[in-house]
């Protein structure tokens, strides 16, 4: 069992049964040995920046979000009608989610297609702050910069193939002297066809809370989970507590008493559940 995961909202608990996976590359881009003048020698030097915005560009829109590498979304398995209805029930509102993770705007409208891009949608997250805490470094004030570098974290569905085609479109890119990096990745996990494995813990989580919880996915990975499924080969229950408001992995992470006191009830019926389990001979 992993608690490592988020309500929609405070009345609705949830129950997640797939997590999306995550494919982090680095494109690192050399331009020159150092750091020059730009009064010296602007125009005529290359700047790894531009260039590296120019090839984020070519890989993605980042005002919908819609990836570009061909062959991105070619072997993405997509949702069955049954999933679509569960995620569809689940209470989900776009201006409390703003809300609560501080976003003056999000990019779609539609609750639907706002809850799709969350949980169910290959996508490229577009640029991150890189391990060394930009996405690309200038030493000092109106230098032309001799090197630059972006993370660009991509987020797979279970059963997708969509990191094959971003590792070939990154590495296909025509910029003399780049660097292709593989940072991290993580598989995606589904036990959408493993009913057994959360019907239980649904059933206690409904007593504990007094709701019966959604079936969601989650839109990032755990790589304990990656793991113990595959090296235990054991069912892992995702029952997480926190809710949006929380601050879940971001500053000032916080967790309140009704949660815990309702998780502290929901667990201790779970693990009783367990031990009355008959042992296996």
């Amino acid at each position: 069992m992993v608690s490592d995961t988020l309500w929609p909202q405070a009345d609705r608990p949830a129950i997640p049964y797939g997590l999306r996976g995550l494919l982090g590359f680095c494109v690192r881009l050399q331009t020159g040995d150092k750091d020059v003048h730009s009064g010296t020698t602007g125009g005529a030097a290359r700047n790894p920046l531009g260039e590296l915005c120019a090839l984020i560009n070519a890989c993605y829109d980042a005002r919908t979000g819609r990836v570009k590498i061909p062959g991105f979304y070619r072997d993405v398995r997509r949702a069955s009608a049954a999933e679509r209805r569960g995620l569809a029930r689940r209470a989900f509102s776009r201006g409390r989610f703003r809300r609560a993770h501080g976003f003056s705007s999000v990019r779609f409208p539609d609750e639907t297609r706002l809850r799709e891009a969350i949980m169910n949608r290959a996508h490229l997250r577009g640029p991150w702050p890189s391990p060394a805490g930009t996405a690309g470094r200038v030493s000092r004030h109106r230098a032309s910069p001799g090197r630059g570098q972006a993370f660009l974290p991509v987020g797979v569905r279970p059963e997708a193939r969509a990191c094959v085609s971003s590792d070939r479109g990154f590495r296909a890119a025509p910029l003399p002297r780049r660097e292709v990096i593989h940072e991290s990745s993580l598989s995606p996990t589904s036990s959408i066809r493993r009913v057994h494995t959360w019907k239980p813990p649904s059933r206690l989580c409904s007593r504990a809370f007094g709701k019966r919880p959604a079936l969601t996915r989650e839109g990032g990975s755990i790589g304990a989970v990656v793991t113990m499924d595959r090296v235990l080969r054991a069912p892992v229950v995702l029952l997480g507590l926190s809710l949006p408001e929380h601050g879940y992995h971001a500053i000032n992470e916080n967790f309140d008493w009704g949660q815990a006191r309702g998780g502290m009830e929901m667990f201790c019926r779970y693990f009783s559940r367990l031990a009355d389990l008959p042992r296996r001979s």
